[in-house]
């Protein structure tokens, strides 16, 4: 299962010929030779941009990215208690800016059967983007009323979506 970034990386990393099925929750679904950013930035509705991320400089010169923490509730997690989206906003892991741009491989959803949690009000992937990531990648779809953080305020949901794809290719 992939969150977020997440999608990506399980797309690339799900040439096991043991993984039976792939779930995207709130995920990123790139093709051959996209990246995470150009998606992100495809279509209207991200609120993610130079204004509202972090990002601070690796030896490697490469750099870690971060939402600034007061713009982490709007973007990621608007449906769940304040108090939980501070702790949220404060503990979380960054991407590096790389990630974000490394072209994708050959996507695992070509070859796997896919289920996919699409967040309505989600203001990091626009619903647009991931409506077209679900269909091109024919992914058992089912949509929520909630934010990017649906992993978390939709724990039912997501559960029962992990239990259909596990079920399905048993």
């Amino acid at each position: 299962m992939g969150h977020s970034y997440g999608g990506a990386v399980v797309t690339n990393a799900a040439a096991d010929p043991d993984v039976k099925a792939l779930v995207y929750v709130s995920a990123f679904i790139p093709d051959q030779s996209e990246t995470v950013f150009g998606l992100a930035t495809e279509n209207e509705g991200s609120k993610i941009s130079p204004d509202t991320i972090k990002t601070v400089p690796l030896p490697s010169g490469d750099a870690d990215v971060y939402l600034r923490p007061e713009n982490f509730t709007d973007i990621f997690s608007a449906d769940l208690p304040r108090s939980t989206s501070a702790l949220l906003a404060v503990t979380q892991r960054p991407v590096t800016y790389s990630a974000l741009n490394e072209p994708s491989g050959t996507p695992a959803w070509k070859t796997v059967p896919s289920w996919a949690l699409v967040s309505r009000d989600d203001h990091a992937i626009p619903l647009q983007t991931q409506r077209f990531m679900t269909a091109r990648a024919k992914s058992r779809t089912v949509e929520v009323t909630g934010s990017h953080a649906a992993l978390i305020s939709k724990p039912g949901t997501v559960a029962s979506l992990v239990e259909t794809a596990a079920r399905a290719t048993d």
